[in-house]
């Protein structure tokens, strides 16, 4: 898995992982056709016709009562992240939550789910699926910084500062982290430690305008 923009991809070879998986004999004949043609359109940027393929293939396992049902939660997840590009909020929640159904330590689609959820306006739900990116990914600093932005705009500012607090632990050098968090502690009157975030944001080349 590798992350793209705010997003996390599984890139699988399938029709390689089908056959060594399981017996090429029970894997649905034009299943891996579809998923490599899928996988290849989709890095080409024709996501509608991507989907096209990820549908026919989840229609032949479907189907089938071929031991391949496994790789329908991989199928599911890139055919939510296709659709979240598009726009289809709704259609990539719907496909996240299936790859979940099927595998519920993905936590590259809990984590993908989160992201269409908060644009969705559902902050509540998307922190629900941040925090369990995290108990299955301790040390995912994109869900603990996404969860401190969406803390941020429900007003919970002490919520924000101890998810930054992680992030910056994971990731000391990002000057941005000490920016936001030092916003968040001047939501709340820390003033020392916001000028002290500040402060450190600059050294680390962020333009922070310190305040204080």
């Amino acid at each position: 898995m590798y992350v793209v923009g705010n997003m996390k991809i599984i890139i699988v070879a399938l029709s390689l992982m089908l056959c060594f998986s399981f017996s090429c004999a029970t894997t649905p004949k034009d299943l891996p056709n579809y998923v490599d043609s899928a996988a290849a359109k989709s890095a080409q940027g024709d996501r509608a016709g991507a989907i096209d393929d990820y549908n026919k293939a989840i229609e032949l396992i479907t189907r089938s009562s071929s031991a391949v049902t496994p790789m329908l939660s991989d199928i599911y997840f890139n055919r939510g992240v296709c659709k979240k590009i598009t726009g289809d909020l709704a259609g990539a929640i719907d496909d996240y939550t299936k790859a979940i159904e099927l595998d519920p330590k993905e936590d590259g689609a809990y984590y993908n789910r989160a992201n269409a959820k908060r644009d969705m306006g559902n902050r509540v739900g998307a922190i629900n699926d941040y925090t369990r990116t995290i108990e299955l990914s301790p040390k995912d600093v994109g869900a603990y910084n996404n969860r401190a932005y969406v803390k941020m705009s429900l007003g919970d500012f002490k919520g924000a500062i101890k998810d930054f607090d992680e992030t910056i632990k994971l990731t000391p050098e990002q000057g941005d982290l000490y920016y936001n968090r030092a916003i968040a502690k001047d939501k709340i009157r820390d003033d020392q430690g916001a000028s002290n975030d500040f402060h450190k944001a600059r050294e680390l080349g962020y333009p922070a305008v310190n305040k204080y």
